[in-house]
């Protein structure tokens, strides 16, 4: 059978076309995959901070003078003792030593803890931009907890 001399390429159309169609398709569902990833991410450090929240309130509850004492009371930037001496003072240096050392290494996470009586709050802050780059949005984030010991 004979090609008809009009439809000569028509076929080479149709397949660019086509792959055009499939290309924009794939660039779709790749920025999707980026935003889930950074999403996924900043859902782990929320997660790990509510953790680490955790971990220290149980330290303060079986220690409940010192906490009385405020040795577990502790300010954004502060530097912990080298060598702690007292119980509180132990407890915060593992549980910021353990905060550098997990999810948050690398998001520049800083804590603070204070108590009134055995009324304690536990903040934990980082820099969250990979999650909010693309939306110009405020980056650091502030993961809270208020607790009655």
């Amino acid at each position: 059978m004979k090609q008809n001399m009009n439809q000569k390429g028509a076929l080479l159309i149709e397949s660019m076309v086509a792959l055009a169609i499939f290309s924009v398709a794939m660039l779709s569902l790749a920025g999707a995959q980026i935003t889930s990833s950074k999403n996924t991410f900043s859902s782990l450090l929320k997660t790990d901070s509510a953790v680490r929240s955790s971990e220290i309130i149980d330290m303060m509850r079986m220690n409940l003078a010192g906490v009385a004492a405020g040795d577990y009371n502790l300010s954004y930037g502060d530097t912990q003792p080298g060598s702690p001496t007292i119980q509180g003072e132990i407890d915060i240096k593992n549980w910021v030593t353990g905060l550098q050392n997990t999810v948050l290494r690398g998001t520049s996470a800083d804590a603070e803890i204070t108590c009134t009586g055995l009324n304690c709050t536990v903040a934990i802050t980082w820099d969250d931009s990979r999650a909010d780059a693309d939306k110009g949005a405020v980056t650091n984030f502030t993961y809270t907890t208020d607790v009655n010991l």
